[in-house]
């Protein structure tokens, strides 16, 4: 397990590297969502991810308050409940 600290210093990283990533969101244990795009903000306080989807230029904010972290050299797993967040580095 991961700490929120030890996640954010993964997700700033990333948005500092420009790092493309496949970003899956499972919520409620329903359908996966695959979004690819960059980290464009982050906020640990707030347990917030802005994130831009290359395909549809959406901006989504992603919540990861209160999850429970898993890490790799290339991803970042955030469970919390029924949701599911998996952050991968596609570069």
């Amino acid at each position: 397990m991961a700490s929120l600290e030890e996640a954010f210093a993964k997700l700033d990283m990333w948005k500092n590297s420009q790092t493309p990533l496949k970003v899956t969101v499972v919520t409620n244990g329903g359908i996966p969502e695959i979004l690819r795009g960059q980290i464009l903000s982050t906020d640990s306080v707030e347990g917030l991810v802005g994130l831009f989807v290359t395909k549809d230029r959406r901006y989504p904010r992603l919540d990861i308050r209160g999850a429970s972290f898993r890490m790799g050299t290339r991803f970042l797993e955030a469970t919390r409940e029924d949701d599911l967040l998996t952050f991968e580095d596609i570069s």
